[in-house]
C-alpha cells in the first residue's frame, strides 16, 4: 500500500472552501502535523462545547491522539479494519485524496467526532505520511495504545 504523492493543494480539494482557508492558514503557521492537531483540538469560544460536545472548561478526550491511533491501525495493523481496507483497495493499494474521505468516514465514529471535523486532519496526516513510505511510517510509528 502506498499514498499518492500529490502536493497539499491537490489533497485539500476534498474540503469545503472555508476549511481549505483555515487549514492553509494553520499549515503556514504551524506545519502540517501541528495544524492537524490544532484543527482537531479546536475548542472555539470560551464556555462553549468542543467538537466532541465536552464543555471547553472540562476535561476533554484527546481526539488527536485517538485519531493518530486509529489512522495507525488503519494503515499499519493488518488485523484492524480488514473489511474496510478490502472495500477501499480492491482495485489497488493506493491511498489518494478520495480515499481519505472514506477513511475519515470509518474512523470518525470510532473517535467520536463528525466526519467534517476528522477529514481535514486525516488529509494532513496522510499527506505528511506520503512524504515517506508507508513502510517507513509504520516502522517508526508506535501506536499510542502500545506505549
Amino acid at each position: 500500500m502506498e499514498i499518492e504523492q500529490l502536493d497539499l493543494d491537490e489533497w485539500l480539494k476534498e474540503l469545503k472552501p472555508f476549511q481549505i482557508k483555515t487549514i492553509k492558514s494553520l499549515v503556514q503557521k504551524f506545519g502540517e502535523e501541528e495544524a492537524a492537531k490544532r484543527w482537531i483540538e479546536s475548542t472555539g469560544p470560551i464556555n462553549t462545547a468542543t467538537f466532541g460536545g465536552t464543555p471547553s472548561n472540562g476535561k476533554r478526550k484527546n481526539y488527536y491522539k485517538a485519531l493518530k491511533s486509529e489512522l495507525h491501525k488503519f494503515i499499519c495493523v493488518q488485523e484492524d479494519y480488514i473489511d474496510e481496507r478490502k472495500k477501499f483497495f480492491n482495485q489497488g493499494e493506493l491511498i489518494n485524496a478520495a480515499v481519505s474521505a472514506k477513511i475519515a468516514i470509518v474512523i470518525a465514529p470510532v473517535i467520536g467526532l463528525s466526519v467534517s471535523i476528522v477529514l481535514p486532519a486525516v488529509i494532513l496526516l496522510l499527506h505528511t505520511i506520503s512524504k515517506i513510505s508507508i513502510n517507513a511510517y509504520c516502522s517508526i510509528h508506535i501506536d499510542d495504545n502500545e506505549k
